[in-house]
């Protein structure tokens, strides 16, 4: 789901939250999701954390096997 850069711009996108699907690797045994947000104002990252509106995805599979790291990209 697309949303808007703008936290007024999109009622239906702001209630809704944040959707963060992983990118999967796996070398062997190990096996790394990797979460990867782009730039968000800090107001609207700050309101959505505290609201419990970013969703992450689990791997389909065995997720308790997988270890998580997100990335939070902010532009300063």
């Amino acid at each position: 789901m697309e949303l808007p850069s703008e936290w007024n711009e999109d009622d239906t996108a702001t209630q809704t939250g944040l959707e963060v699907k992983p990118v999967l690797l796996q070398k062997g045994e190990t096996k790394l999701a990797l979460y990867g947000m782009g730039n968000i104002r800090d107001e609207r990252f700050h309101a959505q954390m505290r609201a419990r509106q970013i969703q992450l995805f689990k791997p389909a599979e065995n997720p308790e096997e997988w270890f998580n790291i997100i990335l939070v990209h902010q532009n300063r």
